[in-house]
């Protein structure tokens, strides 16, 4: 059984939690360290700000995520513990309650001029990175990672404040691959295999879609124009203005990034609609082709 410290000495929220000091707070919410009198035990909770709380449909999306979170037990993941609705000011405010962990954010180790080492960033950016993963499992979105909400405990572990108030819909492909790109780069493929529960050869069938989308580029362009300029002086049907309409799809892909540029090699095809009296000199169908080299100055 813990005594409540004399720091504790705030309102009581829900008739439990007696407020102690402010340990952040955001255009949201604010966080506080807490004594839960039923439990006998330090806790941390967020208060949801009253505008935010009182939104149209928030109070049942919150509750609804906030009861699929408590479902989650995961060691990179803040424990939640209790949620619910209380007056602040005389007026409604959500609140969730979860574990303490007494080493601070790492904003606040950050604000004392401390810095990582490259090891300690590489295990915060995974740890941070494992529990997003299984939050993201749970069709949840956290939406709010930063220093003040990555948090460390007495045993010097990191966990993840949690703030999943919207469910998370699923990743397109898109997304997917974007994500296992930059998860290779900064990891590379076993890492990310890893994190994301995919084999590596899956993997690289991801980074190399990604690379090729990045440099494979598709269009198409649609002109209607009238032309003058078909025949010559002493033609039957020069000077006339006549109606050409043209329809080009093409691709360009990039191939090589140097030092003094990149160079791209693309092709397109055209598709023409004349008028009858045309049709005679440039065929039913007329059509054309074109294949080139382009090079981008960086």
């Amino acid at each position: 059984m813990s005594v409540m410290a004399p720091q504790f000495n705030g309102r009581v929220v829900a008739g439990r939690y007696q407020l102690g000091p402010r340990r952040g707070s955001g255009v949201d919410a604010a966080v506080f360290d807490a004594f839960d009198l039923v439990d006998q035990r330090v806790v941390a909770i967020k208060v949801v700000h009253p505008d935010l709380s009182c939104g149209e449909g928030f109070e049942r999306a919150f509750r609804v995520a906030a009861e699929h979170g408590a479902s989650i037990r995961h060691p990179n993941i803040a424990e939640i513990y209790d949620w619910g609705a209380d007056q602040w000011n005389q007026r409604k405010a959500m609140y969730v309650v979860v574990e303490h962990l007494g080493g601070g954010s790492l904003r606040e180790y950050l604000d004392r001029g401390r810095t990582l080492s490259p090891s300690q960033a590489l295990v915060v950016g995974l740890d941070t990175c494992k529990a997003l993963d299984v939050i993201h499992r749970q069709g949840l979105v956290h939406g709010d990672i930063r220093p003040s909400t990555l948090v460390f405990g007495d045993d010097e572990r990191l966990r993840v404040w949690v703030h999943i108030q919207r469910r998370q819909r699923e990743w397109d492909a898109k997304e997917k691959e974007m994500v296992t790109h930059q998860l290779v780069k900064q990891i590379g493929p076993a890492g990310a295999a890893s994190i994301l529960d995919l084999s590596v050869r899956d993997i690289e069938k991801l980074v190399q879609v990604y690379d090729l989308a990045q440099r494979f580029t598709v269009f198409a362009r649609a002109e209607r124009v009238g032309k003058n300029e078909l025949f010559q002086e002493d033609e039957p049907l020069a000077g006339r203005v006549f109606t050409v309409g043209k329809l080009t799809l093409g691709g360009v892909h990039d191939f090589a990034d140097t030092g003094i540029g990149r160079f791209s090699v693309g092709a397109s095809f055209s598709l023409y609609n004349i008028p009858e009296d045309l049709k005679p000199v440039y065929g039913s169908n007329p059509a054309s082709w074109l294949i080139f080299l382009r090079w981008k100055t960086q």
